[in-house]
């Protein structure tokens, strides 16, 4: 089974390349956080435990995120429907590295980590300028961004603020949480 990490800050582009190479690659996209809405969402007892965390913009406790994913993983493992999966943003700090590494899942070590980095500046452009669906969890980019080396057109909703997948509001991001 292929084992991929995106690694980078909130908004650098792990979920958006992610959602885009997996299908390609027939492997599964794991998200940890939207794994976790998903379980606020339905209620689940990780989701009533997961929901003061996040409405709060912390981290839920590491061992909660590493067991939901070693479970997800442990789904993956008994099908066949897949080669693999890219895990989007976990492990998150080193704790959850280290508890991941500790369960040894599969064959060990991921194939490709791939780290994506941008610069500050853009990186807080793209933050501010983010929009996600409160229903769903879809995100856009109205960020415009073309200067130096950068080349990243804006990701728009079909209609101005309203979500393509589910037709639900869009609200501006509670990810920008950046100290100066």
């Amino acid at each position: 089974m292929k084992k991929v990490l995106f690694l980078g800050a909130p908004g650098v582009g792990k979920g958006t390349f992610a959602k885009r190479i997996a299908p390609r690659l027939n492997l599964r996209h794991l998200s940890a956080g939207e794994l976790l809405r998903g379980h606020v969402k339905e209620g689940s007892p990780l989701g009533r435990l997961a929901k003061p965390f996040l409405d709060k913009g912390l981290m839920v406790p590491s061992e909660h995120s590493v067991n939901m994913m070693k479970h997800e993983v442990s789904k993956l493992q008994a099908s066949s429907r897949v080669n693999g999966y890219i895990l989007d943003g976990f492990p998150r700090v080193l704790e959850q590295a280290q508890m991941w590494s500790d369960l040894a899942l599969g064959d060990g070590n991921p194939e490709l980590v791939i780290n994506i980095s941008l610069s500050r500046s853009v990186l807080v452009h793209k933050l501010a300028s983010r929009r996600i669906c409160g229903a769903c969890g879809d995100n856009y980019n109205l960020a415009d961004i073309r200067y130096g080396h950068y080349d990243m057109p804006p990701m728009l909703p079909k209609s101005e603020g309203i979500c393509d997948t589910c037709g639900s509001g869009l609200v501006r991001s509670g990810s920008l949480r950046v100290s100066s």
